[in-house]
């Protein structure tokens, strides 16, 4: 099989959570022994990349291509790229990672620049809607947001790896960003509470944060908060008992399927998570962890109810290799784009 992989990031540095789902996808076709053609990096790389694969017949007998953009708007040359590569009739599927511009409130740009931005994305979306074959999204929920006439959910997806855990630690772990959209201030004040009854502590990863959340927990004995690359992370949830997803129960939210649910469910760690839809409905049906609302004392209560039941810990950690077995492997996501591209039938 041949397949030409476009995406907008350089594999130089996948520890930003953007980065690793691109890469993961880039390994997941060399792990099926494809010959797969490369483009990516920042615009002038891709561009580069794709003179080169044009001028040496790289782009020859192509078996289908997939997409994954960033969430900022393409470039002109990239338009060019993908127009060119539907003239070659080859099958395109691409991966819409975000839709941050469908809600304004949690829009970031104002004035002008959100203008432009806007028309941007739009422009972005006519073009992905003649290039595609099928387009694909982090979730049904969000697939829903947009017209087309073929589209399917790809979430994120996750790896076996060698963990056996026999005893607990009295250890939550958190990775991700750090703010009140993240549920930064639900994680800490539910910890708090937990802390006033059993001591847990809790492993707070992230690359930075906000001051003023942590300021009233800069002297708590049960938080530690670390700052690590990808690979340093295997040791911290090999010692950890339960992941935590906090985030609010928001629109945006309920369709958001975060990459770490997956990293979580890799090294087998139970997950507490707040009632978002999809991350919810993911966690309940596969008995992988607890569902909870949005805020800090039935967060505290969930976590302080499963160690006073530790069976249902080692429950949820033993359910996790079987749902990654049973269909959320990142093999797995190339099988589901290959069903969509290719007409592959189960």
């Amino acid at each position: 099989m041949k397949v030409l992989y476009i995406c907008f990031t350089d594999f130089d540095n996948i520890n930003r959570g953007s980065a690793v789902r691109p890469y993961k996808m880039y390994n997941a076709f060399i792990n099926r022994g494809y010959e797969v053609i490369l483009i990516n990096g920042n615009v002038q790389e891709r561009r580069k990349k794709f003179i080169h694969s044009k001028k040496n017949n790289h782009l020859e007998n192509i078996d289908y291509c997939y997409i994954e953009p960033s969430t900022y708007p393409c470039h002109p040359i990239d338009y060019l790229m993908f127009i060119y590569i539907k003239s070659l009739n080859i099958p395109v599927g691409l991966f819409y990672r975000d839709m941050y511009h469908k809600f304004p409130e949690l829009f970031n740009k104002k004035g002008i620049k959100k203008m432009e931005l806007l028309i941007r994305y739009k422009f972005d979306w006519s073009i992905y809607k003649i290039i595609s074959k099928t387009i694909f999204f982090p979730s049904d929920s969000m697939a829903k947001y947009f017209k087309f006439d073929n589209k399917a959910a790809l979430p994120p997806a996750g790896e076996i790896t060698k963990v056996n855990k026999e005893h607990l630690s009295n250890c939550v772990i958190y990775v991700g960003g750090t703010s009140k959209e993240f549920g930064t201030d639900i994680l800490l004040d539910a910890m708090r509470y937990v802390n006033e009854k059993i001591n847990i502590k809790l492993i707070l990863v992230c690359r930075e944060y906000n001051d003023e959340l942590f300021d009233k927990y800069a002297n708590s004995n049960w938080l530690e908060i670390k700052h690590l690359s990808t690979d340093e992370l295997a040791h911290e949830y090999v010692n950890s008992d339960i992941a935590i997803i906090p985030r609010p129960i928001t629109e945006y939210n309920s369709f958001a399927v975060p990459i770490k649910l997956f990293e979580y469910l890799s090294y087998n760690v139970p997950i507490v998570t707040t009632n978002c839809f999809e991350t919810a409905r993911f966690v309940e049906n596969n008995q992988i962890g607890v569902v909870t609302g949005d805020n800090y004392q039935e967060l505290a209560e969930a976590i302080m109810k499963l160690y006073k039941n530790d069976n249902e810990i080692f429950k949820y950690t033993n359910n996790s290799k079987k749902t990654l077995i049973n269909g959320n492997l990142w093999g797995h996501r190339v099988d589901k784009i290959e069903k969509y591209l290719l007409d592959v039938h189960d």
